[in-house]
């Protein structure tokens, strides 16, 4: 006799982000990703031309991290190009575990992880 048992993965998947503005309402910069399978992913970071460089960023993936740590997520995982902000990644503590070449052709995408 086999006795078959079905067990389902419930995977939530959380939108999480965390914007700064200027008084006026308007978006100076934003980080936004979500929460599933017990792990943080970012999607998108991104600060407006004329603030980078006064670690807007940093303080943004800081927030992340930290909201993150608050919900019980001890890793973390983000992607970038050749062309984007490796260094800075790398900067903030973060991994490559994997690399993609030619993706966009002649640029390498880039995997990082980190444990929070």
């Amino acid at each position: 006799m086999l006795i078959i048992f079905l067990e389902l993965w419930k995977n939530e998947k959380r939108p999480v982000a965390s914007m700064i503005r200027h008084l006026d309402g308007s978006i100076a910069g934003g980080i936004f990703g979500y929460i599933s399978w017990g792990w943080c992913s970012i999607e998108m970071l991104w600060v407006d031309e004329q603030y980078r460089g006064n670690d807007l960023a940093t303080q943004l993936m800081n927030k992340m991290e930290q909201f993150a740590i608050g919900e019980g997520i001890s890793h973390i995982k983000l992607e970038t190009g050749s062309f984007q902000a490796l260094d800075f990644y790398k900067k903030q503590g973060y991994e490559v575990y994997a690399e993609l070449e030619d993706y966009p052709i002649g640029q390498t995408n880039y995997y990082l992880r980190k444990l929070l």
